[in-house]
């Protein structure tokens, strides 16, 4: 084997370990934090005022919509992907009542690999709300310690429903069906 196929073997290892040990992490942090609250909390969450990767300015949660969901996402994150799908499906189910949110927490994202995500993601990804929380803004309001991490809140800014892993189709449309959705 040439020097220089050593050397892009031994680069290629190195991504893929990190990478690896990246997803160890991300899982295991996920196994150890992950809850669900079905029971909604009684206070009020505290409104933030972000603009989308396409420029638009949006608060969340929005209390003229009949419910907000915040997804915490990375470019990079697979197991994100089919939840991502979920939502998309379920805005184009239940139209302009429905605020998603897409929030890319990794800090060394960018736009262009959201757009790559995107893409994965396919049919109406486009119809979603996608942000970068470059500096933790959001993260640390709405404590998105974990990937895949959805919240629910209704139209009173009030949460009903969190939960830190991946989540099922009908599961987030069980929950947002009683909200009146």
């Amino acid at each position: 084997m040439t020097k220089k196929r050593q050397k892009q073997k031994n680069t290629r290892d190195l991504v893929l370990g990190i990478f690896v040990i990246g997803l160890v992490v991300v899982v295991g942090a996920a196994l150890f934090t992950s809850y669900t609250n079905q029971g909604g909390t009684s206070g009020v969450a505290e409104t933030l005022n972000i603009t989308t990767l396409a420029g638009e300015t949006l608060n969340i949660p929005d209390e003229d919509k009949k419910a907000t969901v915040v997804f915490a996402m990375a470019y990079w994150c697979g197991t994100c992907i089919p939840e991502a799908r979920a939502l998309a499906r379920l805005k184009a189910e239940m139209g302009d009542q429905l605020q998603i949110v897409i929030v890319d927490i990794d800090p060394s994202s960018n736009a262009e690999l959201v757009q790559q995500f995107q893409l994965a993601v396919g049919n109406n990804a486009n119809t979603l709300h996608w942000v970068l929380d470059k500096e933790g803004v959001i993260s640390r309001t709405y404590e998105l310690r974990v990937l895949d991490t959805t919240i629910i809140f209704n139209n009173q800014a009030q949460e009903t429903y969190r939960d830190a892993y991946p989540t099922d189709y009908n599961t987030l449309h069980a929950q947002l069906e009683a909200l009146g959705l």
